[in-house]
């Protein structure tokens, strides 16, 4: 059964959000790492191919640039589907692609229920520790009451 202009740009888009969604959260939890200073992260080609593996070495802040926009995807090249997507961008080791049709609207719908990554607007400097919690009042302590109960009587 050949599947319909629509449906395919539609099914692209969906197996695509689903390769950025691992690519973000590699990305988030570098960022909670504090290494995207130090290390690039290493990202999923995010084409339609759903049984493509191929890593791709990229900064963090560069990951967060190319998603700051909606429609924008990484792939690797050859991996472009010119009749579902355009090219947008060609860099070194990728190349940017933006979504058409029914698969720019998927796209631009499921943006309003997924979280970006956002750039961090200073420096990144270590966590503070945790401070320790205010020491609890005498009655939240365990036995408090019986204790008051033994000695009313």
């Amino acid at each position: 059964m050949d599947m319909s202009l629509r449906e395919r740009e539609q099914r692209a888009a969906q197996n695509q959000l689903l390769f950025r969604e691992v690519n973000e959260r590699i990305a988030s939890l570098a960022d909670r790492a504090l290494l995207p200073e130090i290390v690039p992260i290493e990202v999923t080609c995010e084409c339609v191919d759903m049984s493509c593996t191929t890593g791709v070495q990229i900064p963090l802040h560069e990951f967060a640039e190319i998603h700051r926009t909606t429609n924008r995807f990484l792939v690797v090249p050859g991996h472009e589907l010119p009749d579902l997507e355009d090219v947008v961008e060609r860099r070194d080791r990728f190349l940017i692609v933006a979504k058409r049709g029914a698969g720019a609207d998927l796209v631009e719908r499921s943006a309003k229920l997924t979280r970006r990554i956002e750039l961090p607007t200073k420096t990144l400097t270590r966590p503070r520790p945790k401070e320790p919690p205010p020491p609890r009042p005498p009655w939240a302590e365990p036995g408090f009451a019986r204790a008051r109960v033994a000695e009313s009587v």
